[in-house]
């Protein structure tokens, strides 16, 4: 019997410990975190390129928006992205618990929607693997006015930029966001903002800005990836950095040559899409430790029972 007991006794202890633990902080040791280092690399601030691995449905539902640069210096990032594609996708689908929406764009001058928000993954998918680079030559691009696409989930037709530009953007982006879902909008590119009109006006930097205080206000992450091919020749980095940070999104800088942009779209997803990681993740739910608990338990008494009754299972009168 005190054997019995002493086992109940040690059941009921484990599963209290573990419950503490679902709701402790980071450095419980029988918890997992799944936020990946923040490391000084190309710019103060960039992330680790490795992806950490993700639990299943951490972030819940996921809206994802991925918004590429295509011209022609962004050719390394983009053969990334195409290496790293099945991964980013499954990545994203276990982050979401199997709840995943994508959307992407395109920008040079121009704004390209090729996918509204959508389950048809794979088509999206076959969209990113047909992108090639080209144009460009590195000058400033419509990045401002890709981002106030997402955002703002804009039809197609002509819009003036910040500065008054007339300018084009190429099919709907109307499918609006999911209130429930982790709202995330991959920015990718090499070059500061430029609205409409190839130049980078004062106007045009306000305008990352404002477009990203309305993302914020939205519940819209914004994860910025710089991609430095000619260097910070016009201090986009800061730019980029204050695109992510107003909206507590990640802020990613990657290799020169592109590399590593793939990678660095799958860490922006394990922390979904925000500069910190999510927080301690138990290795198992409370649900699943009294689960536990209490099938140990009711073994413990069955035990208990046929120790005392014998084969049969039932408790006996001794004879007098």
């Amino acid at each position: 019997m005190r054997s019995a007991a002493c086992v109940c006794v040690a059941v009921i202890v484990m599963s209290v410990v573990f419950t503490f633990c679902a709701a402790a902080n980071n450095n419980c040791q029988l918890c997992t975190v799944n936020n990946g280092a923040m490391v000084g690399g190309a710019g103060a601030g960039a992330m680790a390129a490795g992806a950490s691995s993700v639990e299943w449905g951490i972030c819940g539902p996921i809206d994802l928006v991925i918004i590429l640069d295509n011209t022609g210096s962004m050719a390394g990032a983009i053969d990334s992205i195409k290496a790293e594609m099945p991964d980013i996708i499954a990545t994203a689908y276990n982050a979401s618990g199997g709840d995943l929406r994508l959307g992407y764009i395109t920008f040079d001058d121009s704004v390209y929607v090729r996918s509204n928000l959508t389950t048809n993954i794979s088509a999206v998918m076959h969209a990113i693997n047909t992108t090639y680079a080209s144009g460009g030559a590195g000058a400033p691009e419509a990045s401002d006015e890709a981002k106030n696409t997402s955002i703002n989930n804009l039809p197609e037709g002509m819009r003036p930029d910040a500065t008054g530009y007339m300018g084009y953007q190429y099919g709907n982006f109307t499918t609006p966001y999911r209130p429930n879902a982790t709202k995330i909008v991959v920015l990718i590119t090499d070059a500061p903002p430029g609205g409409f009109n190839d130049t980078k006006d004062t106007e045009d930097v306000t305008a990352m800005h404002t477009h990203a205080l309305t993302a914020r206000s939205k519940g819209i992450q914004v994860c910025d990836v710089f991609v430095p091919t000619h260097g910070d020749y016009a201090g986009q980095l800061a730019i980029l950095r204050d695109d992510a940070e107003t909206t507590g999104g990640a802020f990613t800088v990657v290799a020169p040559d592109g590399s590593g942009t793939g990678a660095a779209i799958k860490e922006i997803i394990t922390r979904c899409g925000r500069a910190e990681g999510p927080a301690a993740v138990p290795i198992m739910s409370p649900i699943g430790i009294f689960a536990v608990a209490a099938m140990l338990l009711t073994v413990s008494i069955i035990s208990i029972v046929r120790n005392n009754g014998g084969s049969g299972g039932m408790l006996r009168k001794r004879k007098p």
